[in-house]
């Protein structure tokens, strides 16, 4: 929690006062895509991934609200892409295979195909940074997706609330639904 929660939160605190000052500015907060599925073995990890991307969509809404829709400062949480690193396997607990037969090959698998590169994370980035996704503001997104053609959607994507943590629920939203 302190690396992948409080100390992103910590440095965008510090990163606001200027931003707030010109009335733009963006932060892209480095997540996981294990913040947005349950695995077994990693849970704390999962767990403050999760706890960021929701931080990040609060975050996004206090700023909407404070100024009125129109800050230009703009946030998300950006999941790097599947990096070969020596983090994949360091974080197994080593009786995974009991929690969740067949764990460690699927995690092999997955690590096997591999492909993004840090640059495509870094380009994610400055692309975010322009402005040109202001649109999927709060969200959580991925690299491995086409940027451009989210913001494309970004009508759709806002109106099925899509790229954020949400719990379906039987009836409908209920009385907490976020634009009530």
């Amino acid at each position: 929690m302190e690396v992948n929660l409080k100390a992103p939160l910590m440095l965008a605190r510090m990163a606001l006062d200027g931003m707030r000052e010109r009335k733009s500015g963006a932060l892209v907060f480095i997540s996981s895509r294990a913040g947005v599925v349950t695995l077994a073995g990693p849970s704390s990890y999962c767990v403050s991934k999760t706890a960021l991307l929701r931080a990040v969509a609060c975050l996004q809404r206090e700023l909407d609200t404070e100024f009125e829709g129109s800050s230009g400062i703009h946030a998300y949480a950006l999941h790097p892409g599947g990096v070969k690193t020596d983090m994949t396997f360091s974080h197994m607990h080593p009786d995974v295979e009991k929690m969740q037969r067949g764990y460690t090959e699927m995690i092999r698998t997955a690590y096997d195909n591999f492909v993004d590169t840090p640059e495509l994370c870094a380009w994610t980035c400055v692309y975010l940074a322009t402005g040109r996704a202001a649109q999927l503001r709060g969200r959580y997104l991925d690299v491995e997706e086409n940027i451009e053609d989210l913001v494309r959607q970004a009508d759709i994507i806002q109106k099925e609330n899509m790229y954020d943590l949400t719990v379906g629920r039987l009836g409908g939203e209920g009385p907490y639904a976020p634009n009530r």
